[in-house]
């Protein structure tokens, strides 16, 4: 399955950069279709017992949340991933059918914007009261925000005086292969892994 064999690769570079006193956590894409595996939450905690991963370091992202919101077993599945103490997070927030709904009856710990709105923030007033009044919502459920496709310093801007916690686009960084990433981190000074 991809899935796992990305959570086992994503799980082993969190392990390296724990090694080198950095306090990495990473966030895997969870297929709905993997919600309804008996045994998905005993697989994930073996995987983290495996590399010595605290759960806390790791988030699931949930796609296609329509599928999910009415679905007993998956939400319970959700729920039991989040009592063993991974996080979970409702991808590409304001797209596709996604409603309130979802912030009431899916078990989440992490909403992230889609870029879609973050992109043209700095220009449309629209987008920019969408994202504003997301994070706030989101933040009064006790959800962290993040979000996607931050391009330029004046969408940053926006997002930091709405107190955003997590920025992820081009603005900060381009994809890059783990071994870079891991490269560029560790010319900075190691922090004591908590």
């Amino acid at each position: 399955n991809l899935t796992y064999f990305v959570l086992e690769r994503a799980l082993s570079d969190i392990r390296l950069m724990n090694e080198q006193g950095y306090p990495f956590g990473i966030s895997v894409n969870l297929s709905p279709l993997l919600l309804g595996e008996p045994d998905l939450v005993l697989r994930v905690q073996s995987l983290l017992r495996r590399y010595g991963i605290p759960p806390h370091r790791l988030t699931l992202e949930i796609t296609e949340t329509e599928k999910i919101v009415d679905n007993r077993r998956a939400i319970a599945v959700l729920t039991d991933l989040r009592a063993a103490g991974i996080a979970i997070s409702i991808d590409d927030y304001g797209t596709g059918r996604s409603t309130l709904e979802y912030l009431r009856n899916i078990p989440a710990d992490e909403l992230k914007i889609d870029q879609s709105f973050v992109r043209n923030m700095a220009r449309n007033p629209g987008d920019r009261l969408m994202v504003e009044s997301t994070i706030e919502l989101a933040h009064s459920l006790g959800h962290r925000v993040v979000a996607e496709g931050v391009e330029d310093e004046e969408s940053l801007r926006i997002l930091v005086a709405a107190r955003c916690d997590l920025i992820q686009g081009y603005h900060i960084a381009r994809p890059m292969p783990f071994s870079t990433l891991a490269c560029q981190l560790l010319k900075q000074e190691p922090t004591k892994a908590a």
